[in-house]
């Protein structure tokens, strides 16, 4: 297991520069289907208890399925979170090492930035499994995947991510509710936006502290993509209430 340094750095009120330490995990090959397959069902019916994190959550947090069909709260496995303040759907991270596994790590990738080539980050620049580790191809990864029945996942806004931050768990790391997002690390976390001053930079949040930050959009940071909600699965959502 190999540790490396990756700057993440922004200015955060005056003068405090934010550094985040990234865990690099090796890729090593996963489960065939069969196997998936069989872990899958045997957790369908699996329950956990609800804790003071979840009951807190379950206000307005929803556990999704693969297929995206909503789940009871006390589910103990489950792909995707719908967050039903912003209508917004949030991919889960795995323990296990795979395409979703928490660990990996991206560089920030997008060719259609406007501008310098260095302005649109570095291609492959990570180090993670089943895709190529930089954001573009991780989010194209994860429409091919078609996670939770969705095919529009996307890297998101800094005001999407920094959402997820729960400001009353400061005394604890990560600073996010870990009933419904499980194996988040407290570490650092794109997003899709640019830093406007200059643009080899791209924003991201801090779970360590709840903070945002900006860094070398060829540092190496883990990612959470999001997506779009809709109608049907808003009213699904709301009669599990």
């Amino acid at each position: 297991m190999e540790h490396q340094e990756a700057a993440m750095c922004g200015v955060i009120g005056k003068g405090v520069v934010l550094a985040v330490s990234l865990l690099m995990l090796p890729a090593c090959g996963n489960k065939d289907d069969a196997g998936k397959d069989l872990d899958q069902n045997q957790n369908q019916n699996e329950t956990v208890l609800i804790d003071s994190e979840g009951l807190a959550g379950s206000r307005y947090y929803r556990k999704l399925d693969p297929q995206g069909e909503v789940l009871p709260v006390q589910s103990a496995s489950w792909s995707c979170v719908l967050d039903q303040r912003s209508g917004l759907i949030w991919e889960t991270k795995s323990a296990e090492v795979g395409l979703q596994h928490s660990g990996n790590t991206y560089s920030w990738f997008d060719p259609d930035v406007a501008g310098k080539e260095r302005e649109q980050g570095r291609k492959n620049g990570g180090e993670c499994s089943q895709s190529e580790c930089d954001t573009l191809a991780y989010q194209n990864s994860l429409n091919g995947s078609k996670i939770c029945g969705r095919v529009n996942w996307r890297v998101p806004s800094r005001a999407e991510l920094k959402s997820l931050v729960e400001k009353d768990k400061a005394q604890s790391k990560p600073m996010v509710n870990g009933f419904f997002f499980a194996n988040t690390l407290p570490e650092g976390y794109w997003s899709k936006n640019s830093y406007q001053d200059y643009k080899v930079y791209a924003w991201g949040v801090l779970f360590s502290n709840g903070r945002e930050g900006y860094g070398y959009k060829s540092s190496s940071l883990h990612l959470r993509l999001v997506s779009d909600s809709d109608d049907i699965l808003a009213q699904k959502a709301s009669e599990t209430q």
